[in-house]
């Protein structure tokens, strides 16, 4: 390829790529604006439930302006988002599916107790108590629809998102990635507990992930 053409090839693709960030930027501050929107009609329809929602919560002040979610509740906000566009149209309830799903996904990213995430979100502790075990049953409900084989134009595409996030063609036949983590645990007592003892001599149990493009 002549030089010529490949500055000419490689200055398209910058374009092309601050295109997509200034998109993307655009993006994030309107939904911003309209998570801000659904916090204010919650907060005026609903005036004295939750018994009124608390904006000043500091883990919901994230959630409704923009800032990074994966700290507190180890997902993206596109993926956090895309969850809730999954588990469907709102309940007619005060919060909405937005308090189910943000308290769920905070419970299971941290692993705590329900008073801890009823302190953390200032809500009573039986309702911390219904809108976790609702949002378990809602995830788990969609397990026929995402766990599952593919084929045909959706195989072909999944393999293209895999050869993007690589950025090497070698990854185009792939479909999924599968790896493991041990997570450190105080020894079990009793016997059992040398069974936990792995390979780089601490106790811990093995978590495995599953993942797709998308």
């Amino acid at each position: 390829m002549k030089p010529a053409v490949a500055c000419a090839l490689r200055q398209w693709q910058k374009l092309l790529t601050n295109n997509r960030n200034q998109e993307r930027r655009r993006s994030q501050r309107w939904k911003a604006r309209m998570r801000k929107a659904i916090l204010l009609h919650l907060e005026v329809q609903h005036p004295h439930s939750y018994k009124s929602l608390n904006s000043s919560v500091p883990v919901l002040e994230l959630y409704f302006g923009d800032g990074c979610l994966l700290k507190d509740f180890r997902m993206s906000r596109d993926s956090l988002e895309a969850l809730m566009r999954c588990l469907g149209p709102e309940r007619r309830q005060a919060w909405g599916h937005h308090m189910t799903v943000l308290t769920t996904v905070y419970w299971l990213a941290h692993g705590l107790s329900y008073s801890v995430v009823s302190r953390a979100f200032q809500v009573p502790l039986s309702t911390v108590h219904r809108l976790v075990h609702q949002g378990v049953e809602d995830i788990a409900a969609l397990r026929q629809s995402v766990i599952r084989l593919l084929a045909g134009p959706e195989l072909e595409e999944v393999g293209q998102g895999f050869q993007q996030l690589a950025d090497s063609p070698a990854f185009s036949s792939c479909v999924g990635a599968i790896d493991g983590c041990h997570i450190r645990i105080k020894t079990p007592p009793g016997p059992s507990g040398q069974d936990y003892i792995n390979r780089k001599l601490f106790p811990s149990i093995q978590l495995q992930a599953v993942r797709w493009e998308g």
